[in-house]
């Protein structure tokens, strides 16, 4: 929290949106008195939300200086609960890859050419949990795009026949041959 807001939450002039903000407990020390306490009135906040009361009434039995703050209480707290399963689930998904890929690791540094898959496998898993990969460019190798979006005319009366004049405007790669279609009986 800043030096500015810091300062100004405990005045009675303070903005209402600095007021909430020194509430809500951003970064810091996890178990301080100060974040407990903010922790516990934004729980509080999301049991009467439960219950049905309006965010009016939630900042005034909360202490809230107003529904804003109220809101954000509640939107914040719902936000963890849904953010602390997800987090449990890749951790648990963490730790049986590591699980997989310690014997695996052993096997493959032996020579074992499967088990060097098998952890070429698990690291590619690690990698997109984790968010690690770069997303992949692909490029398109369709003559009738702009900047990599097809162009396709906004009324087509012959599907067909918009699909042979793509094709007839398409000039195939150098070294690939058309694919040779079975004759009909």
């Amino acid at each position: 929290m800043s030096a500015v807001v810091s300062s100004l939450s405990g005045s009675p002039h303070a903005p209402a949106h600095l007021t909430e903000y020194a509430a809500i407990p951003r970064l810091g020390n996890k178990t301080s008195p100060k974040t407990i306490a903010a922790q516990e009135r934004a729980a509080k906040a999301l049991e009467l939300r439960k219950q049905g009361l309006t965010f009016e009434n939630i900042a005034a039995q909360c202490g809230y200086a107003g529904k804003q703050g109220a809101f954000e209480a509640v939107s914040t707290a719902i936000r963890a609960i849904t953010r602390e399963p997800a987090e449990g689930v890749l951790a648990l998904d963490l730790e049986r890859l590591d699980g997989l890929f310690a014997p695996a690791h052993l096997a493959a540094t032996g020579g074992d050419w499967v088990a060097l898959s098998a952890c070429l496998r698990i690291m590619e898993r690690r990698a997109k949990l984790l968010g690690l990969d770069a997303p992949q460019k692909v490029q398109s190798e369709n003559t009738t795009t702009h900047q990599g979006v097809v162009i396709v005319p906004a009324t087509i009366t012959d599907r067909d026949a918009w699909v042979a004049s793509v094709l007839a405007d398409s000039e195939p790669q150098p070294g690939s041959e058309p694919d040779a279609e079975p004759e009909a009986d």
